[in-house]
């Protein structure tokens, strides 16, 4: 064997100071740029990282992507920021759990129903598990989906959920549910469904759905009042995490733990009811944790970007996330790398599931809504079914990577577990599906103490269903009392009259029977030209003079309830425009401009309310 030369300690360090120098330079380079060519270091590119790519226009594999100021990202919430999780054993939640009880007791914590003050002590936290009682179709939307659903090996729409939170029966008929839906209900032409107005139907489906509720006062509510729903991640994104834990971490499903010094839980209850995995993700911050997570450096770069206050990123961030509706379970699809996450980050990062809100659309004074035979009553409220494609997005191919399916968390769940009521086969009273629901009150949007007064309820869409309360609740107070009423006009609207015009039977009935004085709808797809309530308040004589009067004349009150983007705005726009040539106030101003002002004033006396969403 060859003799090694000798080396002195000098020229050592002289090599490894040279050595030093190299790295400090290549990880220089590393910090200005990250090149995510493909090329035989870098692995193979993943699904979000290729789209992105496209996206800039970054074909040629040695394109690289600059790496994001830091002045341009946002604060990191990971570091410092991590929520605490116990892991337990059977014993350890045992101890736990007396601990917890023996501390609630002490602070005189009871199971009434009532607080001190008489309101409803269901709240999020504290939830009434209503039975589904009813549900139909309020559009004009066939069953052929719902007489499936109930035929199929999933008919029995039970909830059945796991004591760990796991996978269960019910996550499979919702699963099979929902791919009937999709298979009756195309958003898109084909060669099996040619009718552009069709598809467009398909994709405007509402429900209204009846609850039971508890009687007397442990349930308290007037119409105006809103209802909150608790809803659960879907299975297929809880059963995505699940696996992510148990690949990379070995955490199974039925491990208990304690998150936050709470009552102890399982991973799996954690993961479908703690964290918001199916909502679009809204907060840049969420991305840039996860660019911290990920291992892999493409796709680090990629969610830097993503997560920027750059002109890319915020480019990029609007077209491939937010008009795609992109989750978190989506970006974690698309980058792989992050899913090496843990349980503490995901709860650290992702924000809790939100209630959802729906107008209630029914009266307590309305004796047919006692359920005697359950010591209940019932409560209405309507919903659109979510259920759209996203808009189109090419990659730099041209090839289609968007117009994806979007499905809401709690609408589409209610259409599926809704299917025996839709389908008119009435489940058995050991199979009515539940829900874990609360009261929400509103302190503005109610009726006049005085029923003399006047009003405008002004509905389109859904917006009509809180004023189906306000109208029976009229209807039935009058019929108590022998005091006089005031005047009542109904605006509703929609797109086609034979489709989606809703509660219109019960509507001209009100009007037949004198608790609506008038009604005025409108039709915004049946005509040539679109048309909405806005456009018959200010082009219908008759009407006009209607609103002059409540409004100006008799100070009636007026109602908005519905969309909130462009209705609510043209709306007011357009009663400002009929009243204010009627207004004196002496101000030299511009008609329009005289009816904003007494809008205002209106809004200020409580005479004005809105009710609206995005």
């Amino acid at each position: 064997d060859a003799t090694p030369p000798v080396v002195s300690p000098v020229e050592t360090a002289a090599v490894l100071e040279e050595k030093d120098v190299v790295v400090v330079k290549e990880e220089e380079k590393k910090m200005e740029t990250v090149d995510v060519a493909n090329n035989e270091t870098s692995s193979l590119l993943s699904p979000g990282v290729k789209i992105i790519r496209s996206l800039l226009g970054l074909d040629n594999a040695s394109s690289l992507i600059h790496k994001v100021d830091t002045l341009a990202l946002p604060k990191s919430v990971l570091h410092g920021h991590t929520t605490p999780v116990q892991f337990l054993t059977k014993d350890e939640a045992a101890a736990t759990n007396e601990m917890l009880e023996r501390k609630h007791s002490s602070m005189g914590d009871t199971d009434d129903e009532l607080s001190d003050d008489g309101n409803s002590r269901f709240s999020l936290s504290t939830p009434f598990s209503s039975n589904i009682v009813g549900a139909r179709y309020l559009t004009t939307t066939s069953t052929e989906a719902a007489d499936e659903i109930c035929e199929g090996p999933y008919g029995s729409s039970t909830t059945v959920t796991n004591s760990d939170g796991s996978l269960s029966s019910q996550d499979a008929f919702v699963a099979q549910s929902q791919e009937i839906l999709d298979r009756k209900f195309p958003l898109e032409a084909d060669e099996n469904n040619t009718d552009a107005t069709n598809t467009e139907r398909n994709g405007k489906r509402v429900v209204e759905l009846t609850l039971s509720v508890p009687l007397e006062d442990s349930w308290k509510y007037q119409p105006g009042d809103s209802l909150g729903l608790i809803v659960s991640n879907t299975p297929q994104a809880v059963k995505f995490v699940l696996n992510m834990l148990q690949d990379h971490h070995g955490i199974s499903p039925s491990q208990l733990l304690s998150v936050d010094s709470g009552l102890p839980t399982t991973v799996g209850e954690v993961i479908r009811e703690k964290i918001d995995l199916c909502s679009v993700v809204k907060n840049r911050k969420v991305l840039y944790a996860l660019s911290q997570i990920a291992t892999d450096p493409q796709e680090r770069a990629v969610l830097e970007l993503l997560s920027s206050k750059t002109i890319d990123g915020e480019k990029l961030f609007e077209s491939f996330v937010h008009e795609q509706r992109r989750s978190a379970v989506d970006i974690l699809h698309d980058f792989p790398s992050c899913q090496v996450i843990s349980l503490q980050d995901m709860l650290s990062v992702l924000p809790p599931i939100p209630p959802r809100y729906y107008s209630v659309s029914s009266s307590p004074l309305d004796e047919s809504r006692l359920l005697k035979a359950n010591h209940c009553r019932s409560v209405t409220v309507a919903f659109s079914v979510v259920d759209y494609l996203t808009p189109s997005l090419k990659d730099s191919n041209g090839t289609e990577i968007g117009r994806r399916r979007i499905h809401g968390i709690a609408t589409s769940y209610l259409e599926t577990i809704c299917s025996p009521f839709l389908a008119s086969k009435k489940p058995t009273a050991s199979a009515l599906p539940t829900l874990r629901i609360f009261p929400k009150p509103t302190q503005d949007f109610r009726l006049p103490s005085d029923p003399a007064k006047p009003l405008v309820l002004i509905g389109p869409g859904t917006g009509i269903a809180p004023f189906m309360g306000f109208l029976v609740h009229r209807k039935e107070s009058a019929s108590k009392v022998s005091s006089t009423t005031g005047l009542i006009t109904v605006f509703s609207g929609c797109r086609y009259k034979d489709h989606d015009w809703l509660y219109h039977s019960e509507l001209q009935a009100l009007q037949n029977e004198g608790v609506i004085t008038n009604l005025y709808s409108a039709f915004s797809r049946d005509g040539e030209t679109k048309e909405y309530v806005q456009d018959i308040m200010k082009n219908d004589a008759s009407c006009s003079t209607h609103l002059v009067e409540t409004i100006v004349t008799k100070k009636g009150y007026v109602y908005i309830c519905g969309d909130g983007n462009r209705m609510a705005h043209d709306v007011q726009q357009a009663i400002a425009d009929v009243i204010g040539p009627h207004v004196d106030d002496g101000a030299d101003l511009p008609a329009p401009e005289k009816g904003k002002m007494y809008i205002e004033t209106m809004k200020k006396e409580g005479k004005f309310l809105l009710d609206i969403w995005s």
